[in-house]
């Protein structure tokens, strides 16, 4: 949960946790994990891919902006009709783990009072995730084999593609090929999780072939969340004149189970993500490829 007062001096510090909330988007609708993957709860093979959403140990994602409107946005629309809150034009981390206290990166502008109807948020087209999980019987991840698995350092396409992304080429990761799995199974003493960057250049899981490939849309706990994959001019992946290489921001939309009023006696703005379901196990009956990135809700309220 992010928390900022703002009265006469204006700050912005966040309390990020994970927690349960009912998934929102992804590239894929697979179903949330059996278990939580602790070792005392670990994950249930009934797959016959192993594909599930299961939490992460931690989440990062990429922050530009983040703001109110009154209106409907759209992406032709929201940057001038909507009211930017924390603004950064070089963007910053934000860590999503338990406990974890992260400042939100840029400028927090108070916006005027009025009634909002919606939330918006300016994301880098990536999700960080590093996650260890236990499962119910042996699994062989890259060069070994346990009931314990692990994420390994480096970068991939959730499209499968291997176009540049900030200067670096992603791996590719062949099913039947462990030499290209970026996860990594044994025994619990061995776990080394280290950070897998996902480029989230699809919302289908393959390269994008139309708009409905880069648009995700859910609503949850009343509230409705839309997200579209752009270029870093905000036109939408289309397949055609901008593809999946050319992902570089997430846009996403939050309409209010009800309008968010800000008056005179407003004192703190809130926004929290959840991200419970927020990494995808990737795999086969008795392998692991991956975790991959999974969905999150955000949502944003004044008080």
């Amino acid at each position: 949960m992010m928390i900022s007062h703002w009265k006469k001096i204006i700050g912005l510090s966040v309390v990020l946790t994970l927690g349960s909330w009912t998934n929102a988007f992804a590239q894929a609708s697979p179903g949330v994990c059996s278990n939580s993957g602790s070792a005392s709860d670990p994950i249930t093979r009934t797959d016959a891919n192993n594909v599930c959403w299961t939490e992460p140990d931690v989440y990062k994602i990429w922050i530009y902006e983040m703001g109110l409107c009154a209106a409907t946005p759209s992406l032709s629309t929201f940057q001038t009709s909507c009211v930017p809150v924390s603004t950064s034009a070089a963007g910053g981390l934000l860590t999503v783990a338990s406990g974890t206290n992260t400042p939100v990166p840029g400028t927090f502008t108070r916006p005027p009072n009025g009634s909002y109807t919606h939330g918006y948020i300016i994301m880098k087209s990536e999700f960080r995730v590093t996650t260890t999980k236990t499962f119910d019987g042996n699994m062989t991840g890259k060069t070994g084999t346990g009931t314990t698995c692990w994420s390994l350092n480096g970068m991939i396409r959730s499209s499968g593609g291997n176009g540049t992304y900030d200067s670096t080429t992603p791996s590719v990761i062949t099913n039947g090929v462990p030499a290209t799995y970026m996860a990594e199974c044994g025994t619990a003493g061995a776990a080394a999780p280290a950070e897998i960057t996902v480029v989230q250049d699809t919302f289908s899981g393959s390269a994008v072939t139309s708009t409905a490939d880069s648009t995700g849309s859910a609503t949850t706990s009343g509230a409705t969340i839309t997200a579209y994959l752009t270029d870093s001019s905000f036109t939408q992946l289309d397949g055609t004149t901008v593809t999946s290489n050319d992902a570089e921001r997430l846009v996403g939309f939050v309409q209010f189970p009800s309008a968010v009023t800000l008056t005179d006696s407003s004192s703190t703005f809130t926004v929290s993500f959840k991200v419970s379901e927020g990494t995808t196990v990737l795999g086969g009956a008795n392998h692991l490829t991956t975790f991959e990135s999974g969905p999150f809700v955000t949502n944003i309220t004044v008080n």
